[in-house]
């Protein structure tokens, strides 16, 4: 299976024009983040362009390697209260998907798949799987969303995907939950502690080992700046369910073959 995907100039103009679209229609910025969180015009045609990008990856991906179509919304809502529901895919096989699916795109360079939690925690926009899909896109493209007019091509990766009650442990305690100017743990981090912890074990209890094992580790504790959002939950992209036979799983699903696993 291949899970890398080239985006043409197509599919970067067709995202360029929706994200225009979008935000020309008065979206607010729930449908794009945090509600208290200001963001540059910039910023947000860059995160809705990839968005989108990422939406059309994911679709060409299941086309080639599972022979599955699926139909992406392109349809501007008019309105700041007109959202998607969760919902990022219209129809798999010409049918209405039987759960929901929120496909994430990030840059190739980060390690983790990040999910602001009111889009976990209210029933309205919540997703029941949340799909990670990595771009290979410029690390200041907020800064100027332009850049991607220039591109002819880009390269995608399908990450791997989570169920939505897999971000929280058997009590309801978030495995990793990031609050607002926290930096995320490294991958190398995350692994020490989880490698010398006794088993089973609770989200609790890795947050306890995470706090008290920094001393201990010769490494980096934590990758990149202060988060923005008021609060994420998050994944490490490596624990994400991405072999062949997990997305066979993950389109059954969705296309009502096993029905009843949503949640």
């Amino acid at each position: 299976m291949n899970k890398n995907i080239v985006l043409s100039k197509n599919h970067i103009d067709a995202a360029i024009e929706f994200a225009k679209k979008f935000w020309d229609a008065g979206k607010s910025s729930r449908d794009f983040g945090s509600e208290d969180v200001r963001k540059s015009e910039s910023d947000k045609l860059a995160d809705t362009i990839s968005g989108k990008l990422a939406e059309i990856a994911f679709s060409l991906f299941a086309k080639r390697e599972f022979d599955i179509d699926i139909k992406l919304d392109f349809e501007i809502m008019e309105g700041k209260l007109e959202i998607d529901n969760g919902q990022d895919i219209k129809l798999i096989d010409d049918q209405e998907p039987f759960c929901r699916a929120d496909i994430k795109g990030s840059k190739k360079i980060a390690r983790w798949l990040l999910v602001e939690q009111h889009k976990i925690s209210d029933l309205i926009i919540d997703s029941d799987f949340y799909i990670s899909v990595s771009l290979d896109l410029p690390t200041d493209i907020e800064e100027d969303w332009n850049k991607f007019v220039q591109m002819n091509t880009i390269a995608a990766q399908i990450d791997g995907y989570i169920k939505k009650r897999l971000f929280f442990d058997k009590h309801g305690i978030p495995w990793f939950d990031y609050m607002r100017g926290n930096r995320l743990y490294s991958i190398s981090y995350v692994e020490y502690v989880v490698s010398r912890m006794a088993r089973p074990f609770f989200a609790n209890d890795l947050k306890n080992s995470l706090l008290k094992k920094t001393k201990e580790f010769d490494g980096k504790i934590y990758m990149g700046g202060p988060l923005k959002a008021t609060r994420n939950l998050g994944m490490p992209k490596q624990y994400l369910k991405s072999e062949k036979n997990d997305f066979e799983v993950l389109f059954g699903i969705l296309a009502g073959a096993e029905e009843g696993k949503c949640h």
